[in-house]
């Protein structure tokens, strides 16, 4: 299974842990930006150490009559960045809100100037600089800058965007009206109640039990192509539907076992295997201190026998390792969360999950909402990118209701009826 040659580097700037998503992820507004710059320290912790320019960009001019939206995306993340942030207003939120989005510290190279450069990565100042902790303060200067100290805004993240939302409202939930989140990971609460959101090793053992045998096999067979076949196996659950996925994991399995070269060649370039390949060989701090973060709390507990594969995971600590390392030799702290905080915030939440998310786990996004006093938890037959959602042409309208009227709300109450065909039930 030889690879194939890879795009440039602005292609490699996607989502590790989804598809590389066309639309808005590479989206790219010609309109004149509102976009402004503020002074931020480097170090929070540390704000004598100097501060560098942070730049944010609103998606329309600003109007104080309008609640505030801020997207949040986190440093595996590249949809909010120079020139985006119009075409996210268009596209999901009209023209009902101030739209905000913060292009993250992880992007910017005043910081990554500190850090290193990608062959020499000083990982320790790459921890204290790009933790979540970092993020959540300047999201916290942005909101300061432009609404004022007592002013409210609305939080909107997905997926590892999501759980930085969380880490927000963990700290500053005072300040939040209301929250949307999809799929936000949180493998501090998998953690914590024992979750595994990778399925995969029961999934292929009740399709065929001798599936596990054929893929423990192969990787026997051919050890210096593991990392490559853990990726299609982890790959193959952003581009193949719920419907599925059991016959497509069957056949690419039976693929590996017969080493079908042509065949694993046409299913690397249709899951973009060599660009996330390209991703691990190349040192990427702001990637990989964020994946460090969201596969930690279950890394630090796993023990690695070779008697299972779970492609999310292993990949997970295939980006986390110099990191991971670190963990383990105690010369870093492991991350952590304070979920404790959450019961005390006002703000109305609205989770957004997938029964057959791969990578947030319903049950875990069950027991993440239930830390909030004001939550609303829509689980919809879908998985981490809902693809089904999407196809209703209701997604924007269920965002704009949520963050508008808040969980309560008839609006937000007739978008989900609307939403009844794809709605899970047991």
């Amino acid at each position: 299974m030889k690879p194939r040659s890879t795009p440039d580097a602005l292609v490699l700037v996607a989502l590790v842990f989804c598809a590389f998503a066309t639309g808005l992820a590479g989206q790219i507004d010609s309109r004149p930006t509102t976009g402004s710059v503020i002074q931020v320290p480097f170090d929070h912790e540390h704000p004598a150490d100097g501060t560098f320019p942070l730049y944010y960009e609103l998606g329309q001019p600003f109007d104080a009559r309008k609640p505030t939206v801020f997207v949040i995306a986190d440093g595996q993340q590249f949809y909010v960045r120079a020139g985006s942030m119009a075409a996210l207003q268009d596209e999901i939120f009209g023209d009902n809100f101030n739209l905000v989005g913060i292009v993250g510290r992880g992007a910017n190279a005043a910081v990554l100037s500190r850090i290193g450069g990608r062959k020499s990565v000083d990982w320790s100042a790459a921890w204290q600089l790009l933790k979540s902790d970092q993020w959540v303060e300047d999201i916290e200067r942005v909101r300061l800058a432009i609404v004022g100290r007592d002013g409210k805004i609305s939080l909107y993240g997905r997926s590892g965007g999501g759980l930085l939302v969380h880490q927000y409202l963990s700290r500053y939930h005072a300040s939040v009206r209301t929250a949307f989140t999809q799929a936000a990971v949180n493998r501090f609460v998998d953690a914590s109640l024992g979750i595994s959101s990778d399925t995969f090793w029961t999934d292929i053992g009740d399709i065929a039990p001798a599936l596990r045998t054929q893929l423990l096999d192969t990787l026997k067979q051919h050890p210096s192509e593991r990392a490559r076949i853990v990726v299609l196996l982890q790959r193959q659950n952003f581009f193949v539907g719920s419907d599925a996925i059991r016959r497509e994991r069957e056949a690419l399995i039976h693929a590996l076992h017969e080493w079908d070269e042509e065949r694993l060649v046409k299913y690397a370039l249709q899951y973009q295997v060599d660009q996330v390949l390209a991703m691990l060989e190349a040192s990427n701090p702001p990637v990989q201190v964020r994946l460090f973060e969201l596969f930690a709390p279950v890394l630090a507990s796993r023990s690695e026998d070779g008697s299972r594969v779970d492609p999310d995971i292993e990949v997970g600590r295939l980006f986390s390792e110099p990191l991971m390392q670190r963990l383990k030799a105690g010369r870093l702290p492991a991350p952590s969360m304070d979920l404790a905080a959450l019961h005390q915030a006002a703000t109305d939440v609205y989770l957004l999950a997938g029964r057959f998310d791969h990578t947030a786990d319903y049950r875990s996004q069950i027991a993440l909402a239930s830390h909030y006093p004001r939550h609303r938890l829509l689980l919809v037959a879908d998985n981490h990118d809902f693809p089904a959602l999407q196809k209703t042409g209701l997604y924007s309208q269920l965002v704009q209701t949520a963050l508008r009227d808040g969980i309560d709300g008839p609006r937000t109450a007739g978008v989900e009826r609307l939403l009844g065909s794809i709605i899970y039930r047991e």
